[in-house]
């Protein structure tokens, strides 16, 4: 499973919640192990959020050193090869720009195919190729005049109807627009995300998202939760009757 998160504007905690959808995804899918976070985002910043930034492992200017090597380019990137540490592992940049579009396609399948749940960092404006990568995204946006128009603008900017969308509200406290918002721009809404001054002293002192509760730990867990896949459907159960088989 492939979740990505975006933000309609700046300083809505798209890594945040990317981090601690990482975290929470064993708590929440059943038989879910390893979880990678994936960071495209041009401004960086989420192996730090992660507090997996003192680790050793591969970046994307290592994988990219790696792609373009002669004589022979680089194999598919192992999990077990990025920054990690109890089955949370992280790809993340060095700031600067996004990798291009070829070997972020690659990584993806790659690493999608080796870890359970990968959660993707998308960066303010995802490209069409990314949202077909995803299987859900969440979309972050205020609920004020101008988060309202930046979250038009990203949904004129951003084809989300190549995967699945759900909104994510922000506002300091409670806030009943959400659903309102989501349905003026045809957006389906899934909860609103109030601020919490627990997120800043975790990261002050040093804990990773989701590992001690808060707001964003419930937000994840039911982002996570609409991601689940359907379980399949029953077989009915046939029973032998002295006429023949039945169905129970």
């Amino acid at each position: 499973m492939t979740i990505g998160v975006t933000g309609a504007s700046g300083g809505l905690g798209a890594s945040t919640l990317v981090a601690t959808l990482a975290m929470r995804a064993h708590a929440v899918l059943q038989s879910c192990r390893v979880r990678v976070g994936v960071d495209l985002d041009p401004r960086g910043g989420l192996e730090t959020t992660m507090c997996l930034e003192h680790l050793g492992g591969m970046r994307w200017p290592d994988i990219e050193d790696a792609a373009w090597s002669p004589p022979v380019p680089a194999g598919p990137v192992r999990v077990a090869s990025l920054p990690g540490a109890d089955d949370v592992h992280v790809l993340s940049g060095a700031g600067t720009r996004p990798p291009e579009w070829r070997l972020v396609d690659d990584v993806l399948e790659t690493v999608g195919a080796a870890a359970d749940v990968v959660v993707v960092d998308c960066g303010p404006r995802p490209p069409v190729h990314l949202l077909a990568r995803v299987d859900l995204i969440v979309v972050l946006a205020r609920t004020t005049a101008r988060g309202a128009a930046d979250l038009a603008a990203l949904l004129d900017s951003a084809p989300l109807g190549r995967t699945t969308p759900v909104l994510v509200t922000r506002a300091p406290g409670r806030d009943r627009h959400g659903a309102a918002l989501g349905a003026e721009l045809r957006l389906p809404f899934l909860a609103h995300l109030p601020d919490d001054s627990a997120v800043l002293r975790h990261e002050r002192e040093g804990v990773p998202p989701g590992v001690l509760r808060c707001a964003v730990d419930t937000i994840a867990d039911e982002v996570l939760a609409f991601a689940r896949p359907a379980p399949p459907p029953a077989v009915p159960r046939v029973v032998a009757t002295g006429l023949g088989r039945a169905r129970a």
